[in-house]
């Protein structure tokens, strides 16, 4: 099968002479000719002026004698991807055997989509069509520049200059100048009307025309011809043709970078280093956190294997966080719609009816409804969508808007998430003194009824309780209480939480919540609880407070000391240079530090704290260099955040603790302690 392609700016006359291409070359053997445009328009010519049934539509391909017709077709104004309509067909119509191929094909490049009729194997010869009017050559050296990155073998037959009687010049000047020659010269001619009133091409009614013989010409010079390479011309030759400039053009040079993904996670405001690529996603952070509600659905508008992953993820997190709340059993609330390539070419709405109902048949009155980046491609306007299918189905849909940057972040769409949460769930009510709302994007650990209690019993200690947590999982009514709370505290002040506090007064009313870390070891607690008293007006309350702490974590390491005063301890932490409160913890037990060592981490975090840890020596490095630092320092156990460090055979213990205040500090040193009572050598690593 000899495959051609005509490319060139929409309105150029593309349909006009692919049409007038196949029916000449029908007269030599079998062709097939592909309208690639969602108009539909390309066949009206081969076909009597009547449509043919387009593939998006199911219509089969029209057949007259040696010439099959098959029209691509588009979803409706603003909806669908009809690029991936024109892959999807090609699959399609792999299996029809023809001596020809004449593909019309839309000219705009920067969609995958309709550079699929240049890519190779489909395509043997190139036509680009122009006239001589700036934007259509603007067009054609678009179309050059794109078909570099797709197809840069030698497949470009030639140009076409479609002639409106203006200035032709410049379509000289770049033909000589990228090295593609004029192949063929159309003049305006009434001919061309006169056989579109009719319904026909040219080349049927006017066999014996002028204009018939040259669209000949060119039929019979396809096959055997010289083909060329894709050149395009650079920028500022572009300007010098647009603004009549003489002199000669340049053309654009090969790139020689290698392409490469935006390393910035804009959510957790980290860069990633060297040829690390930053994994991404557009609702990852939208669907971790909206799985935390335990009568509410989730309904991820996308293909079923980003429902399967994200489900996984998140459960596997779940479990390994030990984030999980007594007597809570979680549902099974994720829905997919099951965004294949067909219903994301017809335009996606649909699915999100069918899940919907599935919603409602589940026993869910209300559902969020996240973008995946399939159907962000496709620009679906999430909210109107969201308000359609709710008053249709009697499910409330709660849009989640994706993240302004597209695929940004590792956890996609998680600032989206806590907007579309607030606006759904905090419904004005009377504040119920002393109250506090506490708030947290990292919620994995943080959820657990016990990191609660220790919450809970830190807060009390100024005179204050807590009302809604959201740190794990919840229900609609607990969420519904959150206008209820007097103050509000996020954990960690991080450029997400500030983007959180400011949606939270804006929408409370409230004064701007309190941004704190969280409150780890005796030091840290103490700060944190002096801070929060401020906050609250509760300072009177701060002495008698901090005393209780203290007298607690006295009494909780004393438990502890004699097992782990005097031990070699060493700390390896990947991905977090703040031990801080674990070394003041140690030194506390009387343990010995021998050194610190970090991890080669893989970004850079830019929200990070680096403390001095004094004479203690700090080095980076990896398991190897671990390795060979714990044998020369003569550990009795090693403290870590790296699972594979199990591997060097000595005991080892993990580096923090889920819960919160002194007593996670007192829970991290038993469970230390608990791990140098334990068999060392080859029986702690068959020990559990």
């Amino acid at each position: 099968m000899m495959k051609i392609s005509v490319y060139g700016k929409g309105g150029i006359g593309k349909s006009t002479l692919s049409a007038n291409i196949s029916y000449l070359l029908s007269k030599r053997g079998t062709v097939l000719h592909v309208g690639c445009d969602p108009k539909a328009d390309s066949t009206r010519l081969l076909s009597g002026g009547k449509a043919v049934a387009t593939f998006l539509s199911g219509g089969k391909p029209f057949v007259d004698g040696s010439l099959t017709c098959v029209e691509c077709g588009g979803p409706g104004a603003g909806k669908g991807c009809a690029g991936k309509g024109l892959s999807m067909m090609f699959d399609s119509i792999a299996g029809i055997d023809a001596d020809y191929r004449v593909c019309d094909v839309l000219g705009d490049v920067v969609c995958g989509g309709f550079s699929v009729p240049m890519r190779k194997g489909n395509v043997d010869a190139m036509i680009l069509m122009t006239s001589e009017e700036y934007m259509s050559v603007y067009a054609m050296n678009n179309i050059l520049r794109g078909m570099r990155n797709v197809n840069d073998s030698p497949v470009i037959l030639g140009i076409v200059l479609n002639s409106r009687g203006g200035d032709e010049s410049d379509v000289r000047r770049f033909s000589e100048a990228v090295g593609i020659p004029i192949v063929l010269e159309m003049r305006r001619s009434d001919l061309f009307a006169k056989a579109e009133q009719e319904g026909r091409t040219l080349c049927e009614l006017f066999p014996e025309s002028l204009e018939v013989r040259s669209i000949a010409g060119l039929c019979g010079s396809i096959e055997g011809a010289r083909l060329y390479r894709p050149v395009c011309l650079a920028e500022e030759s572009m300007e010098a043709i647009a603004r009549g400039r003489p002199g000669v053009l340049s053309k654009e040079p090969p790139s020689e970078r290698a392409p490469t993904f935006d390393s910035f996670d804009a959510d957790r405001n980290i860069t990633y280093k060297g040829d690390f690529i930053m994994p991404a996603c557009t609702s990852h952070g939208a669907t971790d956190l909206a799985m935390m509600m335990t009568d509410v659905a989730v309904i991820l508008h996308g293909p079923r294997n980003c429902a399967y992953l994200m489900e996984f993820a998140f459960r596997r997190r779940m479990a390994q966080s030990m984030a999980d709340r007594r007597g809570v059993k979680m549902r099974c609330n994720i829905y997919s719609t099951g965004l294949d390539a067909m219903s994301a070419f017809a335009g996606g709405i649909e699915p999100v009816y069918e899940a919907a109902r599935r919603v409602r048949a589940d026993g869910f009155g209300k559902a969020f409804l996240i973008p995946t980046c399939s159907s962000e491609i496709m620009a679906l306007d999430i909210e109107d969508l969201a308000a359609k299918v709710s008053k249709e189905t009697s499910v409330e849909l709660i849009p989640v808007k994706a993240d302004e940057a597209f695929l940004s972040s590792k956890y996609g769409a998680a600032a989206g998430f806590f907007d579309a949460f607030v606006k759904a769930f905090c419904i004005p009510s009377e504040i119920v003194p002393g109250t506090v709302n506490v708030f947290s994007r990292s919620m994995y650990g943080m959820g657990s009824d016990e990191s609660k209690e220790d919450l809970a019993r830190l807060l009390s200690l100024l005179g204050l309780s807590l009302n809604v947590s959201m740190m794990g999982y919840m229900s609609a009514a607990e969420a519904s209480r959150f206008c209820a709370g007097e103050f509000d505290i996020g954990l960690r002040d991080s450029e997400f939480n500030r983007r959180i506090a400011a949606a939270i007064s804006v929408h409370t009313g409230r004064r701007p919540p309190l941004l704190l870390d969280i409150p780890e070891g005796l030091a840290e607690t103490e700060s944190w609880m002096t801070r929060v008293a401020e906050y609250a007006g509760r300072t009177e309350m701060l002495g008698k407070a901090l005393g209780a702490l203290r007298e607690r974590y006295r009494e909780g390491i004393s438990a502890v000391r004699p097992v782990l005063e005097g031990r070699r301890v060493a700390i390896y932490s990947m991905h977090n240079r703040d031990v801080e409160w674990q070394v003041r913890t140690l030194k506390d037990v009387g343990a010995e530090i021998v050194f610190i060592m970090f991890g080669m981490d893989s970004f850079d975090d830019h929200e990070a704290r680096s403390p001095s840890y004094g004479d203690t020596p700090v080095m980076e490095g990896g398991l190897c260099e671990l390795g060979n630092a714990a044998e020369a320092g003569r550990l009795d156990v090693l403290v870590t955040n790296f699972p594979r460090a199990s591997r060097l055979g000595v005991p080892y213990s993990r580096l923090g603790s889920p819960r919160f205040g002194v007593e996670g500090a007192i829970e991290w040193l038993r469970i230390l302690a608990d791990s140098m009572r334990l068999p060392a050598g080859r029986g702690w690593r068959d020990g559990l």
